[in-house]
């Protein structure tokens, strides 16, 4: 015998907030949704349903923690957020994404070919360092559409053999970031030789 199902409920229901458990809609009609929270004018809204949860915020949002942490410990985690599996988006398309840290580690491990870190801007990129700034991989491609400039007040130095080749063709700029990551992998990998990007 099927154990009986708990009613729907109403926590709260007034001028400030709607809070609700179970299906909201007409009589009869199940969404799905499992918890609802409305707060006036619509201003905020989250509901969970199947295992998912969903929030909309009209205005601005801000979470603080760590007050009370010891800086002094080595790695101590003042906030985490973890996807088991899937992917974590981060999208301000209409806005910019600030990263601000004592240091920032970004690291792929996905298998041979498939741990890529890919980079696609139409403006600049710009890296600075009050140190050194080092590029280092098996291979090393550097390719300039319109020109490589290399420019030092003090010693150049290069090690290794030198081999001179002529100009390979490669898609415009503009071309290939406005036809995506498809393109940009195909024309590099064309201009620095037979590499294969997945």
């Amino acid at each position: 015998m099927a154990e009986p199902k708990a009613p729907d409920f109403t926590i709260a229901n007034n001028p400030h907030a709607f809070i609700h458990c179970g299906p909201v809609g007409p009589e009869g009609y199940d969404d799905g949704r499992d918890f609802s929270i409305v707060t006036s004018a619509n201003n905020h809204c989250v509901w969970h349903s199947n295992g998912y949860k969903v929030e909309h915020i009209q205005k601005g949002y801000h979470e603080v923690s760590g007050h009370t942490l010891d800086v002094s410990q080595k790695e101590v985690i003042g906030r985490s957020i973890i996807a088991k599996n899937g992917d974590l988006v981060l999208n301000a398309e209409r806005g910019t994404i600030y990263l601000k840290a004592k240091n920032i580690h970004i690291e792929t491990s996905g298998p041979e070919k498939e741990g890529n870190f890919l980079v696609n801007s139409n403006g600049f990129i710009i890296l600075t360092s009050t140190q050194e700034v080092r590029v280092a991989g098996t291979r090393v491609c550097i390719t300039g559409t319109s020109g490589i400039n290399i420019v030092s007040s003090n010693f150049i130095n290069i090690y290794g053999y030198l081999e001179t080749k002529g100009p390979k063709t490669i898609k415009s700029i503009n071309n290939l970031l406005s036809e995506g990551w498809s393109s940009l992998v195909e024309g590099l990998s064309k201009s620095c030789g037979e590499v294969e990007i997945i």
